[in-house]
C-alpha cells in the first residue's frame, strides 16, 4: 500500500516518468529514487532499513546521489546510523556516483559529513577525485582538492595517478590546479614507470609538457634537463619527435641523480 502511495505522490508532484525506478521493489528505494524525504521520514520511524542495498549493492543514499535528489540526500545524512561509506557492487561510494556526475551541489554536501571516507577506491581502483577527473569539470574537482586528506598521489587504474591521467587526457587548466597542490610528488610512475613529465613529452604536448617541465625544474632546480622545443614541429613529427626528447630527458635525469 505504501508503495502505491509513493507512486501516487510522484504523480501528484509532477514526476509521471516511473520506468526508471522500476527495479526498485523497497518503499525506501522509491522514495530516494523519487526525492521524497517526507516518506523516507516516514519508512524509517516505521522500521526500515536506511542502508538497505539493492541488487547492485546501492543504498538509499546511493540512489538519491544518483538521481541528483538534495532533499532526500539532506534527509538521509541526518540519521546517526547511515553507512554515507557503503560502496556498491563497483566499490562505489555515494561520493563516487557524485563526482561521477559531476554534481558539485551533492558533493559539498557529502563532504560536509565528519568522517566521509574522500579516498575510498572502487573496484578499478578509482578514488572519487580520479573520477571526476576523468569527468573534466571543473568545479567539483576544485572542491575535492580543498580537502586536506584527499590523497593527489593514489594510483588508479593502470596504477596511473590523477596527474597522468590528466597529462593523458590533455586537460592542461586541470594539470594546473593538480600542480598547486604541495603534496603532489611528480616523480611517481605509472605501471610502464612513465611519469607525468614523461607521458607529456611522449605525447608532443607543448603546454603541458611546458607546464611540468617548470614545475619539475622548479622543485629540483639542480636537476638540468636537456629540453627540446617541438613547438616548430609538424604535427606529422612532433609525437616522434616528442619521443626523442623523452628519452634524452630520461637519460639526462638518470646522470643527475647518480
Amino acid at each position: 500500500m505504501l508503495t502505491l502511495l509513493i507512486f501516487h505522490e510522484t504523480f501528484f508532484v509532477g514526476k509521471q516518468d516511473v520506468a526508471h525506478c522500476q527495479n526498485y521493489e523497497l518503499p525506501i528505494w522509491l522514495a530516494a529514487a523519487f526525492d521524497l524525504p517526507e516518506f523516507i521520514n516516514i519508512l524509517s520511524s516505521s522500521g526500515a532499513d536506511i542502508n538497505e542495498s539493492d541488487r547492485n549493492g546501492q543504498t538509499p543514499l546511493h540512489i538519491s546521489v544518483k538521481f541528483g535528489n538534495a532533499a532526500s540526500i539532506s534527509r538521509l545524512l541526518v540519521y546517526e546510523c547511515l553507512y554515507f561509506n557503503t560502496q556498491d557492487r563497483e566499490g562505489r561510494s555515494a561520493l563516487h556516483v557524485a563526482a561521477e556526475a559531476g554534481l558539485s551541489t551533492i558533493m559539498r554536501t557529502l563532504l560536509a559529513r565528519p568522517g566521509i571516507d574522500v579516498n575510498l577506491r572502487d573496484n578499478t581502483g578509482a578514488t572519487a577525485l580520479f573520477r571526476v577527473i576523468v569527468k573534466g569539470s571543473i568545479p567539483p574537482i576544485v572542491l575535492l582538492l580543498a580537502e586536506e586528506e584527499v590523497d593527489i598521489n593514489s594510483a588508479g587504474p593502470e596504477e596511473r595517478t590523477v596527474l597522468i591521467n590528466t597529462v593523458q587526457q590533455r586537460s592542461y587548466s586541470i594539470v594546473c590546479l593538480l600542480l598547486d597542490r604541495k603534496d603532489l610528488d611528480v616523480d611517481v610512475q605509472d605501471a610502464g614507470g612513465l611519469t607525468a613529465l614523461c607521458w607529456a613529452t611522449c605525447l608532443g604536448d607543448v603546454d603541458m609538457n611546458e607546464a611540468t617541465y617548470k614545475y619539475f625544474n622548479n622543485l629540483y632546480p639542480k636537476r638540468r634537463l636537456i629540453w627540446i622545443n617541438i613547438s616548430a614541429a609538424s604535427p606529422r613529427f612532433s609525437r616522434l619527435l616528442g619521443m626523442v626528447t623523452f628519452l634524452v630527458q630520461l637519460v639526462s635525469y638518470s646522470k643527475a641523480t647518480d
